[in-house]
C-alpha cells in the first residue's frame, strides 16, 4: 500500500531533483518472467528509487540487514519492497545470510522482480567496478528450487553526470536479458567455475553501458572533457524523463576515446585541461558560458520570468533549502549526500505542503488552498527549469564582460580541448 502511494511522489521529486532522466532499451524488459536486474552502486539508494519509479512492474530491492533490526523501519522497508541482505562481511552468520537468500528465492519463484546492487559496495565514481558473485549465486539458487524457473538478468548501467549535485542529470541503460537457465546444467556440473562464468559475462554486459574512465587519475580530464561536450549539444529540456540513447553513447564513446590515448598524449591533455580550467577560475564563469548556444534565445524567458519565478521559487523553496543544510552539515560521504538531500527534502516538503494546507483552510478555505497549492507546485516546476536558463543568461553576460583578449585565450583553450571531444 505505502510503496504504490510513494511511488508517483517519488517520480515527480525525482523530476525536479534530476535536470535529466535517460532510459533507453526499455522493450528488453517484458516483465513475462522473474528478472535480477544487475545493476552498478554510485550511490547509497537512488538506483532503486529511479528504477522502480520509472518500470511498469513493482521492484524489490536488497538493502543491508542490520536496517531491520529496529520494528519501525523494518515495517518500513517491507512496505517499499526492500529485501534484507545479511552478509558475511557486516558480521553476519551464514544462517542469517541464508535467510536472505531464501527471501529472494520465494520472491522470483512468485514472478517477482528484484533489483540487486551487484557491485556490493558504493563508490561514486566513473567507471565499473568488479562485480561480487551473490547475484549469480542467488540466480542459481533460484533454479535449485524450482528448475523450470525462466528467470532472466538484465545487467543495467546507471550514470550520473554528477550524482552529488542538484539539477544534474541521470543516463539508465538496459541490456539484453541473460536466461540463467543457459547456464543451469552447467552450473549443476560444475558449480564454482559457472558461478564465475556467469558474473563474468554479466560484468561485461554493464561495462558496456557504463562511462568507465579506466585510470582514476584521469577523472578530473574525464568530467572536463564530458562537461564540454554536454554543453555544445542542443539537448531537449523536456520531457524530463526521456528514452534517448544518444547522450549515453556519446558519453561512452568519449571515455573511450580518452581510455585508448597513449600515456605522453594524456599528460599534453591533462595540462591543457588544467590551463583552460585556471582561467575559467580566473574569471569566475563556467564552462556553459563558453558554449554553442545563444544569449538571444533566452533574453526573453529571463525577460518574462522576473513577472513570476521569484515568488513561485522562493515560496517553494523553504524545504528544500532545509534539506541541504541538513545534508551538508551531517552526510560527509559523497555517495550519501544527494541520497539523503532528496529523501529528507520530499520528507520537509510533504510535512511543508501539509502545513499550508491546515493554515491555508484555516483563512481562506479548504478548496481554494488546494488550487492555491496545486498552482504553486506547478509553477515551482516552470521556474526551476526557468531560473536554469536564467543561470545559462548570467554566464554568458559574464562571459561578453570579459575583456576581448582575454576572451580568444578563453576560447582557445577551450577549443584545444574540443578538438578531443569532436574526434571520431
Amino acid at each position: 500500500m505505502l510503496y504504490h502511494i510513494l511511488i508517483p511522489l517519488v517520480h515527480l521529486a525525482l523530476k525536479v531533483f534530476f535536470k535529466k532522466i535517460y532510459l533507453t532499451n526499455t522493450q528488453r524488459i517484458k516483465g513475462e518472467s522473474p528478472i535480477i536486474f544487475a545493476v552498478n552502486h554510485p550511490t547509497a539508494f537512488l538506483e532503486p528509487m529511479v528504477l522502480a519509479c520509472n518500470l511498469p512492474m513493482p521492484m524489490h530491492f536488497m538493502i543491508r540487514g542490520d536496517r531491520f533490526e529496529k520494528p519501525l523501519f523494518k515495517w518500513l522497508l517491507n512496505q517499499i519492497k526492500a529485501v534484507p541482505i545479511f552478509r558475511l562481511r557486516d558480521g553476519f552468520s551464514k544462517v542469517r545470510q541464508g535467510e536472505s537468500f531464501h527471501i529472494c528465492y520465494d520472491l522470483l519463484a512468485s514472478n517477482g522482480n528484484l533489483i540487486i546492487l551487484s557491485e556490493g559496495k558504493t563508490k561514486y565514481e566513473k567507471r565499473l567496478r568488479t562485480i561480487q558473485r551473490g547475484t549469480a549465486r542467488i540466480a542459481f539458487g533460484a533454479l535449485e528450487r524450482n528448475p523450470e524457473l525462466d528467470l532472466k538478468i538484465i545487467p543495467v548501467g546507471v550514470n550520473f553526470t554528477d550524482s552529488h549535485r542538484f539539477r544534474s542529470e541521470i543516463m539508465i541503460d538496459f541490456g539484453e536479458p541473460i536466461a540463467v537457465q543457459d547456464y543451469f546444467s552447467s552450473y549443476q556440473q560444475e558449480e564454482r567455475k559457472t558461478v564465475v562464468r556467469l558474473t563474468k559475462d554479466i560484468e561485461s554486459a554493464m561495462r558496456k553501458r557504463i562511462v568507465h574512465v579506466e585510470d582514476p587519475k584521469d577523472d578530473d580530464l574525464a568530467n572536463q572533457l564530458l562537461e564540454i561536450q554536454r554543453n555544445n549539444l542542443m539537448r531537449n529540456k523536456f520531457p524530463v524523463v526521456e528514452k534517448e540513447n544518444s547522450p549515453l553513447e556519446q558519453e561512452i564513446n568519449l571515455v573511450n576515446r580518452l581510455n585508448a590515448l597513449p600515456e605522453f598524449n594524456l599528460m599534453t591533455l591533462r595540462s591543457k585541461a588544467e590551463k583552460y580550467q585556471q582561467l575559467l577560475s580566473q574569471y569566475s564563469i563556467s564552462d556553459k558560458a563558453l558554449s554553442t548556444s545563444s544569449i538571444k534565445n533566452k533574453f526573453w524567458v529571463v525577460v518574462i520570468s522576473t513577472i513570476y519565478l521569484p515568488f513561485f521559487y522562493l515560496i517553494n523553496c523553504p524545504p528544500l533549502f532545509l534539506a541541504k543544510w541538513f545534508a551538508d552539515k551531517n552526510i560527509k560521504q559523497i555517495e550519501f549526500h544527494a541520497p539523503v538531500r532528496f529523501s529528507v527534502g520530499l520528507g520537509f516538503y510533504l510535512l511543508y505542503m501539509i502545513l499550508l494546507l491546515v493554515i491555508g483552510s484555516v483563512f481562506i478555505g479548504l478548496v481554494p488552498t488546494i488550487v492555491f497549492l496545486f498552482v504553486m507546485v506547478a509553477m515551482g516546476f516552470v521556474s526551476l527549469h526557468t531560473l536554469d536558463l536564467v543561470k545559462e543568461w548570467l554566464e554568458e553576460k559574464r562571459f561578453n564582460s570579459v575583456e576581448k583578449a582575454s576572451k580568444a585565450k578563453l576560447v582557445e583553450a577551450r577549443k584545444e580541448l574540443g578538438e578531443v571531444v569532436l574526434s571520431n
